[in-house]
């Protein structure tokens, strides 16, 4: 993502971030996650590297808010996923959180959701965009616009992720749904 931006290549719409280079950042933090953070108790948990207990601190996380925020009145952010600056922030916040989530088990919230994560990832877009063609999105607050989109997003792509797991062919396009245990 940071090269398409560096050598000015501009696609269409999602396509930068729909291809699996765009995200293969997310795959390695997965993979850097995984093996220090391990889930089971009888895990061996190893030693987090130096730059990783450095860079899961707060205040890291709090500079990169800072940034943005003063990068915002400046106006040299545009706010949309696709930005390259989402990637850093998205990165130093799940290391942050991961310090403090570590060794907790998952509320059950939190399964249900997961087991329809596939299926949110791939959806949520089209809902974002169905969204914003029913409310104009500076009609009104950004809170309430922001938590449309969060209601809208989550419920309409669980729902077409059940819809989809009805059948076969639906289960392979949008993921298998996972089963919860309680």
């Amino acid at each position: 993502m940071g090269l398409a931006y560096w050598f000015d290549v501009d696609l269409p719409g999602y396509l930068l971030w729909i291809a699996p280079l765009g995200w293969i950042y997310v795959f390695f933090l997965a993979l850097v996650l995984v093996r220090y953070y391990p889930l089971p108790p009888e895990s061996v948990l190893l030693a987090r590297p130096a730059w990783m207990q450095q860079m899961a601190r707060p205040l890291w996380l709090a500079l990169m808010v800072a940034l943005i925020i003063a990068a915002t009145f400046a106006g040299w952010l545009a706010f949309s996923s696709k930005e390259v600056w989402v990637v850093p922030f998205f990165v130093l916040f799940t290391l942050c959180a991961m310090r403090y989530l570590a060794g907790r088990p998952a509320p059950l919230w939190v399964r249900h959701v997961n087991a329809y994560s596939f299926g949110i990832y791939l959806a949520h877009p089209m809902f974002f965009v169905l969204t914003d063609l029913v409310v104009e999105p500076l009609s009104l607050p950004i809170g309430v616009y922001a938590l449309l989109l969060m209601v809208v997003g989550v419920v309409g792509s669980v729902g077409l992720n059940k819809l989809a797991n009805t059948t076969t062919a639906g289960a392979m396009l949008f993921g298998k749904q996972l089963k919860v245990s309680h």
